[in-house]
């Protein structure tokens, strides 16, 4: 018997590398306030640009090999989305760590040609900034919510900076 709400338990459907495989449905709280917190940044600093962010939605790589959803996704062809997939390459992917994250995706963000690549830590608090050069992720960055005043920015568009305390900021803080 399943209680509460069934979508929320319904395991989610991963296409990858041809392969279908299921993952729960399940992320901590943690997880889900940083998720909006960068997506509510990222939405503030393209809104008058041509790209858009789109938090945890299935991105088509290509038909019947890859189509999972990143947690968040920065796009610049805002025709290709549909109703509930985004079919093209994202310009930047976002991936917050945590204990489902079965097999790494960076490989594939490779083979496509993602220009940009975010590894958020959770436990530690930092993020891991790649960016795609001869065909290859270079770690560029390293953030940490320890140091004063850490920001981080999108290599495409390193004039606006966010703020980490405003990523791992969580309602039950103090």
């Amino acid at each position: 018997m399943i209680t509460g709400n069934p979508y929320m338990q319904k395991p989610i459907e991963q296409l990858i590398n041809g392969q279908l495989r299921y993952i729960p449905n399940k992320v901590s709280p943690t997880h889900s306030t940083i998720r909006v917190n960068l997506w509510s940044k990222f939405k503030e600093i393209f809104q008058t640009t041509n790209y858009t962010a789109l938090p945890h939605m299935d991105i088509s790589f290509e038909r019947g090999v890859n189509k999972f959803a990143p947690d968040i996704s920065i796009v610049d062809y805002p025709s290709k989305i549909t109703s509930d997939v985004y079919y093209g390459i994202p310009t930047l992917v976002v991936e917050i760590l945590s204990p489902i994250n079965e097999c790494t995706k960076i490989d594939i963000y490779t083979n496509y040609g993602v220009d940009e690549y975010w590894e958020i830590d959770p436990k530690t608090e930092t993020i891991k900034q790649f960016v795609l050069t001869d065909e290859q992720f270079n770690l560029v960055n390293t953030v940490s919510n320890s140091e004063n005043e850490a920001s981080i920015s999108p290599s495409f568009c390193e004039n606006e900076s966010i703020f980490l305390k405003d990523i791992f900021l969580y309602p039950w803080s103090e």
